[in-house]
């Protein structure tokens, strides 16, 4: 047997990393400590760039990798050294962890025997690998009363989520939507992983969860590289087509300021662009407001509007909340682009505090479907969650003042 790629690199001797990130100023305020926590451990240590790339997606390679990083007591068991997938390379950054992961029966490979180890990770499948990795289970795995897009327990990845929750990996928990096909960022496997850091009983860090093995290796103290790997850059054949998404703001650089019976103001735009050669479906998005401080403007929220083909829709939007638009089910052709006019409004039924607010929007997460045609027997096109790729997120910042009339 080879030995281990583990084993090639550098011992962290010390309490972990203390790097800084470039990115850091623009971590979500969700994930700051679960990053910070993660890199102290040495479970992800960011890339080469100096960047933690909290909004990239992760991929199926860079999953296993930090689970055996997150794991404490792991061993090649019936790993002979030899590649388990044809599209696995030997001695790729990801060969080792795949093949200890296959060899522990946590992986399995797609119909055609490929892992695919450079493609993005969705939200149902990231929560069924750490549910079979970790031995979770669900004592209530019926979510049909708690998630709109989780309507019955036959659906695949139905346990694997109530399991999540049961064991308090589900972030925002009171979300009325789980988003199973929604990629996974960097930022919220950080968060996922720093929760199960937490819980040695569930990582191998304790004696109460134990595996058999002569020889343990402590992956939560040894780095595969200084920083991770990008599987895009590791020389993998990749393919990049998304649905892209950009926001543009009506005012860079000024804030769009209003008062209490203005009427509908622009905060900018969100442009959709399917990249793909193929037919997509953009389906749903979803979009923040944040206020600067909390005992500012309305009590409870402002009025969104959103404007594009086929939706016309605006609803109250809560003070540093959230607001999803689904259902949206858009058809996109090639190259087509997509164009949502986002505006805001103060609430006149609600009271208002005096001070002025000042705060921003901004878009969250997209998801859609691709949809590719091919010869079967069985089927006429593939189906599969798009990847989304994203550019700006930042609409207009604003400044309401209650005590302004038009």
């Amino acid at each position: 047997m080879k030995s281990f790629i583990f084993l090639l690199t550098i011992l962290v001797t010390s309490t972990g990393y203390a790097a800084s990130f470039t990115d850091e100023d623009d971590f979500p305020s969700w994930a700051e400590e679960a990053i910070e926590l993660v890199n102290q451990e040495g479970v992800m240590t960011g890339y080469g760039d100096g960047s933690f790339g909290y909004d990239q997606s992760l991929t199926r390679a860079e999953a296993v990798t930090l689970i055996l990083r997150t794991k404490k007591d792991i061993v090649a068991q019936n790993y002979n050294g030899t590649p388990q997938f044809p599209d696995v390379a030997d001695g790729a950054w990801y060969e080792e962890a795949i093949g200890i992961a296959a060899a522990y029966g946590w992986v399995k490979g797609h119909d055609d025997g490929n892992f695919y180890p450079g493609n993005n990770l969705t939200r149902a499948e990231f929560s069924t690998l750490l549910a079979r990795v970790f031995n979770l289970e669900a004592e209530t795995p019926d979510l049909s009363t708690k998630y709109n897009d989780i309507d019955s327990v036959d659906l695949w990845f139905a346990e694997p989520v109530s399991a999540m929750m049961e064991n308090d990996l589900v972030r925002n928990s009171l979300s009325i939507n789980y988003g199973p096909g929604n990629e996974v960022s960097r930022a919220e496997a950080a968060w996922v992983f720093a929760q199960l850091i937490k819980k040695p009983g569930l990582t191998g860090a304790s004696t109460e969860a134990e595996y058999s093995t002569s020889d343990p290796l402590d992956s939560r103290r040894v780095a595969i590289k200084p920083r991770d790997f990008d599987a895009n850059d590791q020389g993998y054949d990749i393919e990049r087509a998304a649905i892209h998404v950009d926001v543009t703001a009506s005012e860079p650089e000024e804030p769009i300021k209003f008062g209490m019976e203005s009427d509908w103001q622009q905060l900018g735009l969100i442009r959709f662009t399917n990249t793909f050669d193929y037919r997509a479906d953009l389906e749903a998005f979803r979009v923040r407001l944040r206020l600067d401080a909390d005992d500012m403007g309305p009590e409870e929220g402002f009025m969104l509007k959103f404007e594009g083909p086929d939706i016309a829709k605006e609803a109250i939007v809560y003070t540093n909340g959230e607001m999803a638009v689904t259902g949206l089910d858009h058809r996109m052709e090639p190259e087509e682009e997509v164009v949502i006019k986002v505006s805001i409004k103060a609430n006149v039924d609600e009271s208002f505090y005096s001070r002025i607010a000042t705060g921003k929007v901004f878009l969250i997460e997209a998801s859609g479907e691709a949809y590719k045609e091919f010869v079967s027997d069985s089927r006429e096109q593939d189906i599969r969650v798009a990847p989304i790729e994203y550019e700006g997120r930042d609409f207009s910042s604003f400044e309401f003042d209650p005590t302004v009339t038009p």
